[in-house]
């Protein structure tokens, strides 16, 4: 079955924007928060002909109740403010999407700029490479494949005068993000 794309949330917390699908598929509750499980009567016919409480309709409520409960407790306070009047977890996880996939776009571009602006200038190497990473997560997380590829060309454009070496290296021969961060942690040292 496919997924829906997840609007990024909170960036920092990539938990909610990756995992959430993922870990209701590991339960069979993704049906739930995608509406593609169909809600059982809340009654059914008795053995005597006589209006009875559906039991498979108990079992949905309970589940979709714990899975409301479970994303309401992963999502910020901010986020919570416009959750209040949501009673499902379909209505919730629509609602996330529909207050947050209009940003998406901006939000996307936006990190793309500032990834792309990034210089190490002031920064340790550590520091600058955990930025690049962060950022690049970020935009994956928000359906914005960013390759490890572009990452070492991210990096290397945003290097200092003082690591210039490694940038003449680097362009003369295709280098790993593996080892355009040992060379650079290397040469900080």
């Amino acid at each position: 079955m496919a997924t829906k794309t997840v609007p990024v949330v909170d960036t920092p917390r990539h938990s909610f924007n990756t995992g959430k699908i993922v870990h209701s598929q590991g339960y069979d509750l993704e049906g739930f928060m995608l509406g593609t499980i169909p809600v059982p009567s809340p009654l059914t016919i008795g053995n005597k002909g006589q209006l009875v409480a559906n039991p498979a309709f108990l079992v949905h409520k309970k589940q979709d109740k714990f899975l409301a409960s479970w994303l309401l407790s992963t999502v910020t306070d901010d986020i919570l403010v416009h959750l209040t009047t949501t009673k499902t977890s379909f209505k919730i996880w629509t609602t996330i999407e529909r207050r947050f996939s209009a940003n998406s776009n901006i939000n996307i571009l936006s990190m793309r700029h500032v990834l792309y602006s990034l210089k190490n200038a002031n920064l340790i190497v550590k520091e600058y490479l955990s930025k690049v990473k962060s950022l690049s997560d970020s935009l994956i997380v928000a359906g914005s494949l960013v390759t490890k590829q572009e990452q070492v060309s991210i990096i290397l454009a945003g290097l200092s005068i003082e690591y210039e070496s490694i940038r003449v290296l680097a362009s003369a021969t295709p280098m790993s993000l593996d080892l355009l961060t040992k060379m650079l942690l290397d040469c900080e040292a």
